[in-house]
Formats: structure tokens, C-alpha cells, sequence
């Protein structure tokens, strides 16, 4: 029996907040974090890595990029694993009609990891 990490690809396009969050979870020893800085970036990393168990996405990716810009981009390269929104404002009406959690950037680490962890095992029921 193997104990996989699971793989969560960040979409942040802010370099230290992407740093922190995988060194968060990479903490926890059960996941494998991939970054992404952009959307095609996000996308390459799907490519790259089609078995993902997570995607958490910035909902401001730049000046003219959105979160679920890109969320919508990996559905259509084929992504159907769960996501997570993080910000550090008031949840948009786009994640909610996309049925994707979303946790303000505010929140505590055991808050986070315990979404993270939901997330990734219901999906895998």
C-alpha cells in the first residue's frame, strides 16, 4: 500500500503568497503543491499533471486575468477534480454559480487544511 500525496496546483500570481501556501501544505506530508503563476500556466501544469487533487485559485490573477477565468479554461482542457477560491474579499457571485468553495486569504492554517482535506477526500468518494 502507497501513501500518494495528493497534488494541489496553486494559482496565485502573487510569487510569496504561492510560496507560503505550498509550504503549508507540503508540511502536512500529504500533498505534492505545484505553482502556477498564470492561467496558461495553471494550464501547463494540468497538462503536465492530469492525476491533480485540487486546484486553489486566486480570484484576481493579475490586471486582466480572473480565477474563474482559469477555472473555466482547466474545465475545458478536461480538469473535473474540486477547486477552492481564495481572496482576500468578499466571495463574487462567479464562484457561487461555479459551485467552488471559496475560504478568504485571512483564514487560519488549521481553517485551510481542514478545507483542503475535505475537499480532496469527498471528491475522491
Amino acid at each position: 500500500m502507497t501513501n500518494k500525496k495528493a497534488k494541489v496546483l496553486i494559482v496565485d500570481d502573487d510569487k510569496m503568497v504561492g510560496e507560503d501556501l505550498s509550504d503549508d501544505l507540503s508540511m502536512s506530508g500529504k500533498y505534492e503543491p505545484l505553482i502556477a503563476d498564470s492561467g496558461n500556466k495553471a494550464i501547463e501544469e494540468y497538462e503536465s499533471n492530469r492525476d491533480l487533487g485540487l486546484v486553489i485559485l486566486d480570484t484576481d490573477l493579475g490586471p486582466v486575468e480572473k480565477g474563474w477565468q482559469v477555472y473555466d479554461r482547466l474545465r475545458e482542457a478536461g480538469y473535473q477534480g474540486p477547486a477552492l477560491a481564495r481572496s482576500g474579499r468578499d466571495e463574487t457571485p462567479e464562484w457561487k454559480t461555479r459551485s467552488v468553495q471559496f475560504l478568504s486569504k485571512t483564514a487560519k492554517r488549521e481553517e485551510l487544511g481542514k478545507v483542503v482535506n475535505s475537499l480532496i477526500e469527498n471528491y475522491a468518494q
